[in-house]
């Protein structure tokens, strides 16, 4: 009994195995793709489904100078400042209430003044409210010329003044006093015109003596004037700022140099407005 072999393949199945094979690579690629792009998709758009992550928020440190103030600590303060607004404006209000019943009189003289300064003049709503301002920047003005006036000549004053001390020379006796004459009538005169002094005032200085913390004494003296006189009166002038074992150890210098208490002014080389030491 003969076997059958198989039939050869033939040709239509071949070309059946190859159109299966390029179906099959086809497909391949296609879910390759696919897959390709729902990775993709899933990657860069959220899936509404899914519950949110929350989002953690980075904590900032705020210093001082950027943090706000607290609301009521604001509004205190805004309340205040509405309070201070109005309280002006009530002042300013109230004056220019009486200035325009002042105003409204036709009896009103010319040369009346009105109490009203340069920087409240500008909020005047009147009629003549042009002229009232002009008058009141000239009066202002005037005013500062006359204040300023005032301060240079008190500064002038002030600069002119010295407190001179005349100080007697201690080494002329006083002349005695001349004595009273009597008429017959029993009325008393006193003496007549006094004798000129016999030194003359153009030959007295003006001296200053200074002494510490700032002590000083401007004293008008003689060429025979002693430096005992003279440190004496600056001692009694300043005595309650000098204490006692202070006083004691006082002594005038001129240059460096200490002077005797007997030597005279003429005795020196002092010239007007030269400066003595005082130290102790």
């Amino acid at each position: 009994m003969e076997t059958l072999s198989p039939p050869p393949p033939s040709d239509q199945s071949d070309e059946d195995d190859a159109g299966r094979g390029r179906k099959r690579r086809k497909a391949l690629s296609y879910d390759w793709v696919s897959q390709t792009d729902s990775i993709r998709s899933s990657s860069t758009v959220p899936d509404a489904t899914a519950s949110p992550e929350p989002v953690r928020c980075q904590e900032r440190e705020h210093s001082a100078s950027l943090s706000p103030p607290p609301p009521e600590l604001e509004e205190e303060a805004r309340t205040y400042a509405l309070r201070v607004i109005e309280q002006v404006k009530s002042q300013h209000t109230s004056r220019l209430a009486k200035l325009d019943a002042v105003l409204e009189g036709d009896d009103l003289p010319s040369d009346t003044s009105l109490e009203l300064n340069a920087d409240l003049a500008q909020y005047y709503k009147g009629h003549d409210a042009k002229q009232l301002r002009e008058r009141a920047l000239a009066r202002e003005l005037d005013r500062q010329e006359q204040a300023h006036v005032v301060s240079l000549l008190e500064e002038d004053e002030e600069a002119q003044a010295v407190p001179v001390y005349e100080v007697d020379d201690s080494s002329e006796p006083e002349a005695p006093p001349e004595p009273v004459q009597e008429r017959s009538d029993d009325t008393t005169v006193g003496p007549e015109n006094p004798k000129p002094s016999s030194v003359p005032t153009s030959d007295t200085l003006l001296l200053t003596l200074r002494g510490a913390r700032q002590l000083e004494a401007d004293v008008r003296v003689r060429p025979t004037t002693q430096m005992a006189t003279m440190l004496q009166h600056f001692l009694s002038k300043h005595a309650k700022a000098l204490a006692p074992d202070e006083a004691k150890r006082a002594y005038l210098s001129f240059e460096g140099e200490r002077l005797a208490p007997t030597s005279q002014v003429q005795e020196l080389d002092l010239e007007e407005g030269d400066m003595l030491d005082v130290m102790w």
